[in-house]
């Protein structure tokens, strides 16, 4: 961990004589322009489909190969590294696969899940729409879809997320809203 993000991670703030943390802050100040998008950035609501989208897939890094692409020039920059403890690659946020929809590579998105969690992720990679439903979302079975597929080396996974394919261990939940701030109305701004 770089001594920026600890100095952030460590960062409290007094509001109302409640304590809270910068992520906290954050997250308070997403849900509540979310519910009313004030600033008018780009929201999506994912309702609950016929299968539930908490499965959290993975994808190794290796397999983007087309040193053409944003996302071969983002994920194999210097500023890109694998969180060794995860296994999962970041650059200032965790690294996923999401639909081009949800923004441009190296956009930072906020993902609110079910059980009330916000998780801040940056995009590194997009799935194929022709293999994924309106909301981006792959179908692992009947019941379970993927829509938040992490960028990793599979060797530093920990051996049952190795072994099931899914990292909701590590973030449960399922996606209810994602948000992008470098967006409106489908455009970037």
């Amino acid at each position: 961990m770089n001594d920026n993000n600890y100095v952030v991670q460590k960062i409290k703030i007094n509001i109302g004589g409640h304590i809270m943390t910068i992520k906290k802050v954050v997250s308070i100040l997403v849900t509540i322009a979310g519910s009313v998008n004030v600033w008018g950035y780009q929201k999506w609501d994912i309702p609950y489909g016929k299968r539930n989208n908490g499965f959290k897939c993975f994808m190794e890094r290796k397999w983007v190969t087309n040193k053409d692409t944003a996302q071969y020039r983002f994920l194999f920059s210097p500023k890109v590294s694998v969180d060794k403890a995860s296994g999962i690659y970041k650059s200032n946020y965790k690294i996923v696969a999401v639909s081009p929809k949800y923004g441009k590579i190296g956009d930072v998105i906020f993902v609110e899940l079910d059980n009330k969690r916000i998780e801040i992720f940056q995009i590194g990679d997009y799935k194929k729409t022709d293999q994924t439903d309106e909301f981006g979302a792959h179908p692992i079975n009947d019941k379970q879809s993927c829509l938040i597929e992490f960028i990793v080396e599979k060797n530093n996974l920990p051996k049952d997320i190795q072994h099931s394919g899914n990292l909701n261990r590590l973030f449960p939940g399922r996606v209810t809203r994602i948000h992008n701030f470098n967006m409106t109305n489908n455009h970037h701004i």
